[in-house]
């Protein structure tokens, strides 16, 4: 198994762009078509939708109730990879389970679902009593990716 593209964990832009209802008014012509009309197709009550150009690739940054995602998109209007950024309740219990029997004493912060080249990865963020710990469940594996003492 290959491990996981690095993703960027942050984006600050110059230009950001609001879509309105339509999501293809003529303040967004700096929004690839393509992008915008998958967004409408797949995404009906969103709050706070934010557009952002990231190099040549375009991101689109936006809430759904409690829930925040990131959805970047290529040039052409591909979708590259989407995160959306959940908290304990909403992760499925089969990741739960693999979580929690390799992290007992630990408890769960905050989950964000990755989807990339039809992957779905889960990285789940933990504090124990000593320390942090990251890691990241991929086709029922799990593996840790960072683990740090508190204090430290």
């Amino acid at each position: 198994m290959n491990p996981p593209t690095r993703l960027s964990p942050g984006v600050i832009s110059k230009s950001l762009h609001a879509l309105d209802n339509s999501y293809l008014s003529s303040e967004t012509k700096s929004i690839n078509e393509k992008a915008a009309k998958y967004f409408k197709k797949n995404f009906h009550h969103v709050n706070n939708l934010m557009w952002s150009h990231v190099g040549e690739n375009l991101l689109a940054q936006f809430s759904t109730g409690e829930t925040k995602s990131r959805l970047l998109f290529n040039k052409k209007g591909n979708l590259i990879y989407s995160i959306v950024f959940y908290n304990e309740e909403e992760l499925p219990g089969d990741i739960q389970n693999i979580v929690r029997d390799f992290y007992q004493l630990y408890t769960i912060t905050s989950v964000a679902k990755v989807e990339e080249d039809n992957r779905q990865i889960w990285v789940v963020k933990l504090s124990g009593k000593s320390s942090y710990v990251t890691a990241r469940v991929e086709n029922d594996e799990i593996e840790e990716v960072e683990n740090f003492r508190k204090g430290d």
